[in-house]
């Protein structure tokens, strides 16, 4: 099954990132650890609170919009699509 991926490019710095779209099977499985992995730091932090409150619930919530949160905060941060690409 192919996985559609955004390529974001910050045109101030030449940076470039990966946003996953849909359903983030790294947060469902690895929580809280994958915002802070992926440099989101805040989000990271407000994380732990559902997963320690609710527990496996709170992880399947956080990889339901995880995703599209990661692609949010890299536009407000002035990335920009470069393209989309399904990686296989």
């Amino acid at each position: 099954m192919a996985k559609s991926t955004l390529i974001m490019k910050n045109p101030k710095t030449g940076d470039v990132k990966y946003a996953p779209v849909g359903f983030s099977w790294t947060s469902f499985f690895f929580g809280p650890f994958v915002p802070f992995l992926r440099g989101h730091v805040k989000w990271g932090i407000l994380s732990i609170i559902p997963t320690i409150i609710l527990g496996p619930i709170g992880t399947a919530l956080l990889a339901t919009s995880y995703n599209e949160i990661y692609a949010k905060w890299l536009m407000s941060k002035g990335y920009e699509i470069s393209t989309a690409a399904n990686i296989i």
